[in-house]
């Protein structure tokens, strides 16, 4: 992470070098209940929250909207304003497969890459799964739950503030490139 300043702005921001997997293994549903998993929570927006099951292993979660595995296996989003008519364009999924009123996957036999989503409270949860079959049976089993819930009243701590009013007073990092011949 690095602070930069730019047109009188100070802002962070992170270096960036997440990778999905590249495979072309054909990716098969197997039972989950056995599996470890680790439950993630995802925003939906005005305090509305989803929790999913995911596989155990590291992950970036980004501002409850986004969440991927630091190994570059999967990659889950949320996107507002998505409806039956719309989800599988917003997903990229051509010719999909139900398997229930709301949700989709890839066909079976889709080598690389699987896609599953669902519609939730207008939100389409769309994971994309680039490897194992844990992780591609894990997801799958997840999104066919579609229990939501809100949080509302919460007690803020004495130094709470709002993400408009933060400010800094740290020092800039320099940044620069270095070629070497």
């Amino acid at each position: 992470m690095c602070t930069r300043m730019e047109l009188g702005r100070i802002y962070t921001e992170r270096d960036w070098d997440w990778e999905p997997i590249k495979s072309k293994d054909v990716l098969e549903y197997t039972n989950s209940n056995s599996m470890e998993k680790q439950i993630v929570t995802l925003s939906l927006g005005k305090g509305i929250f989803y929790d999913l099951n995911l596989p155990i292993g590291n992950y970036i979660y980004d501002y409850g909207k986004t969440i991927y595995a630091e190994d570059g296996s999967y990659l889950i989003r949320v996107v507002a304003n998505a409806t039956l008519d719309n989800l599988s364009e917003i997903a990229g999924l051509d010719n999909g497969v139900n398997l229930d009123k709301l949700t989709l996957h890839s066909q079976d036999d889709t080598k690389g890459m699987k896609i599953i989503c669902t519609l939730i409270d207008n939100h389409a949860i769309i994971a994309n799964v680039y490897s194992g079959n844990e992780n591609y049976s894990i997801i799958r089993d997840a999104l066919l739950n579609k229990e939501t819930y809100s949080i509302s009243g919460m007690e803020k701590s004495e130094d709470f503030k709002e993400l408009d009013k933060i400010s800094y007073s740290g020092k800039i990092c320099s940044t620069g490139s270095i070629s070497i011949n």
